[in-house]
């Protein structure tokens, strides 16, 4: 029995690696947007301790405290917008990457069933041939038994005559028997 082989199984290979690298990808994308929360998490603790730090201090240490701390608030507050920024961006790419993936998952999947189905038509029509030849090897069998005794009784019956059975083809004379 041959093997299958479907023409499009290298298109499906394809959409199996480009899933594989897109989810790779956004995996990397989720990581290092974690990485970002993590980043401004720790800059808005470090404010709130700064500020609780200063809330503790005496009234003419704070207020100096509070000015330098006022000063420094613009370099915060640009970082804080930089990795704010940076986060919209990583979202953004794995928005895209996400309706990416989709995509190609839906062809990968009715690629998959479009396999299936060929895979299974493939059988069914090996199933097919497998079952005419087993018919007709079993047809031929019958033939020949069916021959075998038809020459079996003709030897055994009289002295060799030359009636119209012995010039008869043998496919005439199975088709004179089976009409018996």
């Amino acid at each position: 029995m041959k093997r299958f082989v479907w023409r499009l199984q290298r298109l499906l290979d394809l959409k199996v690696r480009q899933h594989e690298m897109l989810r790779a990808e956004l995996a990397a994308l989720s990581e290092q947007a974690a990485t970002v929360r993590a980043q401004i998490l720790m800059l808005k603790a470090q404010i709130r301790g700064r500020l609780a730090e200063m809330r503790t201090l005496a009234d003419n240490q704070r207020l100096e405290k509070q000015q330098m701390f006022l000063q420094f608030a613009h370099v915060l507050d640009t970082r804080m917008k930089a990795l704010s920024d940076k986060l919209a961006s990583l979202e953004q790419q794995r928005r895209e990457k996400i309706n990416q993936l989709l995509v190609i998952r839906k062809e990968r999947k009715s690629l998959e069933k479009l396999r299936a189905r060929a895979e299974e038509e493939y059988r069914k029509e090996q199933n097919r041939q497998e079952q005419r030849m087993t018919d007709e090897a079993g047809c031929i069998s019958y033939a020949r038994t069916l021959l075998l005794s038809g020459r079996n009784e003709a030897d055994s019956g009289a002295v060799h005559s030359h009636s119209n059975d012995a010039r008869k083809t043998p496919a005439e004379r199975l088709a004179v028997q089976m009409s018996r």
